[in-house]
């Protein structure tokens, strides 16, 4: 009769691999509680929207939503983990946006959360060709200036990906030409935050165009705020 393994090696593999386990759980449960919490705000729809965020420990692997399923209702379980090259061993196929995610993720070592959304005012500068001024302070402070307007490609395709992260550069967020607006983040919750934000100023660029004047911040208060924004200056010191 075989005797289960109890050398020390195997022990240190079994520890490991449960240790894998809990912090995979703990980001798809991340990604699930975000998705819930987005849709309920009318940030993502339905079954629309995708959110992501990179497993630490985990080389080059990430847990997405799944495409076509409700987000008010995700749970740990639906979660997607994909790695780098877009193999997953998941039951549900991951979102129609991968490659989006994907993009961002391998273009910059600094993005450890996406979630791309369709929220009405972003997406309707998106549509109109509009670019978001700088007009709120808290805008550059937290995506690093004005959000700039990707070309367009079609949804899921690679192109798509290679466009938003052109288009995004070193800031936080990026408008996706008729399509809508992708997020960045050092976590999930700071994605969500640049998302909620981008949309506020969206609305109040589209309300300001209404009443015939959009008045922009000052240049220098821009350049401070950059400064800020990419950590060269402490702001307790102005």
């Amino acid at each position: 009769m075989l005797q289960p393994d109890r050398s020390p090696q195997r022990a240190a593999e079994t520890l490991l691999e449960m240790s894998v386990e809990s912090n995979s759980f703990y980001y798809r449960n991340k990604v699930a509680e975000t998705a819930r919490f987005m849709a309920k705000l009318g940030l993502i729809g339905h079954s629309s929207g995708n959110i992501s965020v990179r497993i630490p420990g985990c080389e080059h692997q990430i847990a997405i939503t799944p495409t076509r399923a409700p987000n008010r209702l995700l749970t740990p379980d639906d979660i997607c983990i994909v790695d780098f090259d877009g193999n997953t061993t998941s039951q549900l196929k991951p979102s129609s946006e991968l490659q989006l995610h994907l993009s961002l993720y391998r273009g910059r070592d600094n993005i450890h959360a996406v979630v791309h959304s369709h929220p009405i005012y972003a997406t309707v500068c998106s549509v109109a060709g509009l670019e978001i001024p700088p007009l709120l302070d808290e805008l550059i402070v937290l995506t690093g200036g004005p959000i700039r307007l990707a070309d367009y490609a079609l949804p899921g395709t690679k192109d798509l990906g290679r466009n938003a992260l052109g288009a995004l550069g070193i800031h936080q967020a990026v408008l996706l030409r008729n399509h809508g607006l992708a997020a960045v983040g050092h976590s999930l919750e700071e994605a969500q935050e640049v998302s909620e934000l981008v949309e506020r100023a969206a609305q109040v660029f589209v309300l300001s165009r209404l009443l015939g004047r959009v008045t922009l911040l000052p240049d220098e208060t821009v350049e401070l705020e950059k400064r800020h924004f990419q950590g060269l200056l402490d702001p307790s010191s102005t």
